[in-house]
């Protein structure tokens, strides 16, 4: 019978264990891979538009904008529609962090409330 819960103990914690990986990596910036935009008509210009914050580029574990490349991590939804990450970036040549907060309004819209691009909202443009 020792047997059998020690089976069962393991059988358990191996089911955890997968459970809260799955969740941790779920957990991503919900947010289109593409580029972004401070508003519809700035889709249609060429980056870096009409000021340096104008763009934000989203890829697979990435945010870049002017002269700034990050990798996402760490991605908390303390809120329904609400997100914050830790951004580990490489700003005009030099390493630093950001803590990145936004609001998901829809797929297409997001604000950024804390970080780069802080104040502004975004429409995704598409792919590049």
């Amino acid at each position: 019978m020792a047997h059998d819960r020690k089976s069962v103990a393991v059988t358990v914690l191996v089911l955890a264990s997968a459970l809260g990986a799955a969740s941790a990596e779920e957990l991503r910036l919900p947010l289109s891979h593409g580029l972004w935009a401070t508003g519809d008509g700035v889709c249609a210009m060429a980056p870096p538009g009409p000021v340096e914050d104008s763009f934000i580029e989203i890829g697979r574990g990435t945010f870049s904008m002017y002269e700034s490349f990050c990798r996402i991590g760490n991605v908390r939804q303390p809120e329904p529609g609400e997100y914050r990450a830790t951004l580990t970036c490489t700003s005009e040549g030099m390493p630093t962090s950001f803590e990145l907060r936004i609001v998901k309004h829809s797929p297409e819209r997001f604000t950024v409330l804390d970080g780069p691009g802080r104040g502004k909202d975004y429409a995704y443009c598409g792919r590049r």
